[in-house]
């Protein structure tokens, strides 16, 4: 018989728990997670291709380029790999900013008189006459180059109505342009910048631009995030004008900032939703909106009110149509839609008519003559800035010339009160029907 002492049961106890906490901190350690790298550079990144990465693809080239990568690694690798300077991200989701079912009312007193809504037909529509672009519409000139709009989203399903002038899918998976857009969340974004009305359709806001679509949002639109930068650095090399991004994140993301800021640095104009979080009183602007370098885009309802449910916070630049939105659906059917998803495009397609005139000017001119021609919101003791077209117009020439004098929007902006108040299209509503097909 062995006698040991000194260990009495509790302390046997501990011991036991103990192993068991290093034992799943092994576990931990050794399980391996999606996760996303930035190398910095072409040396660095074969480097570690070569240990953790697959065999290259068509899909993967675009990163490659950019000396960026997409890996299962452990705990203890991800450590070794920071040592070393690399950037290590976990490879999160991001979700599409639609709202399924949402309440017309917000129980504020309305405070605007109801305007009539002057034609019912699909080819006039409250939400792009409140941006005033029925009143400028005869002014912009629609020959010669237009302006490309990259859609980031679930892809768009062919229509007549949308002018697609390149298609690429990031999911792993072959599907016909019919009917690629499994939510149609990508394609009633795209039929509100740009459905010309062909076969009854809805009419959106500038048919002339050419529509770059990067299908990265899966059934449920949400993609990781290493598909999302990979397709921001698609977009840059499609040369395009606008990036327009319909969904987000609640986590910051350098690899994100990096490839957002690379496009900014391109003169690409890129517009992101706030995200539908606004009822939470923790609600923040979600990322890529929240960055510097992109225009984050709220909602309002029809009443010309700040939608609830748009997240709000001092990143918040303007606010377009995104309550009751009348779009493209799949075959062309009509569908209804809202959440600050629907006020991106809204956003895009403005910006896209002003550039429009003079496609040789700046971003910065367009998102600044957006921001400073913009009507006022108040909501309680916050005030933002709603999207005014026609005043937009009637300033275009005097602010590029201040813009060139004094090379300082927020300078510019001062000088420029537009004093106009948001009118009410509650008249105008429409009920919500499922933009989801097969």
């Amino acid at each position: 018989m062995v006698v040991v002492s000194g260990f009495g049961t509790e302390q046997i106890k501990a011991n036991e728990d103990d192993k068991l906490v290093r034992e799943d901190t092994l576990k931990d350690n050794c399980e391996e997670s999606a996760y996303i790298l930035d190398c910095k550079n072409t040396l660095i990144y074969n480097v570690i291709h070569k240990k953790y990465g697959t065999e290259s693809d068509e899909e993967s080239i675009i990163l490659r380029n950019n000396s960026i990568l997409s890996a299962e690694l452990t705990e203890t690798e991800v450590e070794t790999l920071e040592k070393a300077g690399v950037t290590v991200e976990s490879d999160i989701c991001v979700t599409g900013s639609e709202v399924k079912d949402y309440a017309q009312s917000n129980n504020k007193k309305k405070v605007n008189k109801p305007r009539k809504y002057k034609n019912r037909t699909k080819e006039y529509n409250w939400n792009i006459e409140s941006l005033g672009v029925y009143d400028v519409i005869d002014d912009i000139e629609t020959e010669g180059e237009k302006i490309k709009v990259a859609i980031l989203d679930s892809g768009i399903d062919y229509s007549e109505s949308i002018n697609v002038v390149e298609r690429k899918n990031f999911l792993d998976d072959e599907v016909s342009p019919l009917y690629e857009d499994n939510t149609g969340h990508g394609t009633a974004i795209a039929g509100i910048i740009a459905s010309n009305s062909e076969n009854g359709t809805v009419k959106g806001i500038n048919p002339n631009v050419e529509i770059y679509s990067a299908r990265i949002l899966d059934t449920e639109n949400k993609a990781p995030l290493s598909r999302v930068v990979e397709s921001i650095y698609w977009a840059i090399e499609e040369d395009v004008d606008i990036i327009n991004i319909s969904f987000g994140t609640t986590q910051y993301s350098e690899i994100l900032h990096n490839a957002v800021k690379e496009a900014a640095a391109e003169g690409i104009l890129v517009f992101a939703a706030s995200g539908n979080e606004g009822e939470n009183e923790e609600s923040t602007v979600e990322y890529p909106a929240a960055f510097e370098e992109v225009v984050a885009v709220g909602a309002t309802n029809p009443a010309g009110e700040l939608a609830e449910m748009t997240s709000r916070g001092k990143e918040l630049d303007i606010l377009a149509p995104g309550i009751n939105i009348h779009s493209v659906g799949w075959l062309d059917m009509e569908v209804i839609c809202s959440g600050t998803s629907m006020a991106v495009p809204h956003a895009v397609g403005s910006a896209s008519l002003l550039w429009q005139k003079d496609t040789g000017k700046p971003a910065a001119f367009i998102k600044g003559l957006l921001e400073a021609s913009a009507k006022t919101v108040n909501d309680g003791d916050s005030e933002y800035s709603y999207i005014d077209l026609e005043y937009a117009n009637e300033i275009y020439d005097a602010y590029y010339s201040d813009f060139i004098l004094f090379n300082n929007t927020e300078k510019i902006n001062e000088q420029y009160d537009n004093g106009s108040n948001v009118d009410d299209y509650s008249e105008a509503t429409g009920s919500w029907s499922k933009s989801n097909h097969a």
